[in-house]
């Protein structure tokens, strides 16, 4: 068992990057960013209140 998470330890830590997770988390927190900043720019643009004209009634 010993010598499994030696090997397993070992894997982890060759393909584990420290530098590649830092720039994963960089850029997704840069994408919720703008999502965020897109939603409010948004809702701050468009019209708050709409006129609505009924012309006729709609017959069935």
């Amino acid at each position: 068992m010993d010598k499994v998470l030696s090997v397993t330890r070992w894997e982890f830590m060759r393909n584990f990057k420290w530098k590649q997770e830092l720039i994963g988390y960089f850029l997704m927190l840069l994408i919720y960013a703008a999502i965020f900043a897109v939603q409010m720019w948004s809702q701050s643009s468009t019209q708050k209140t709409v006129s609505l004209a009924v012309i006729s009634q709609v017959r069935d």
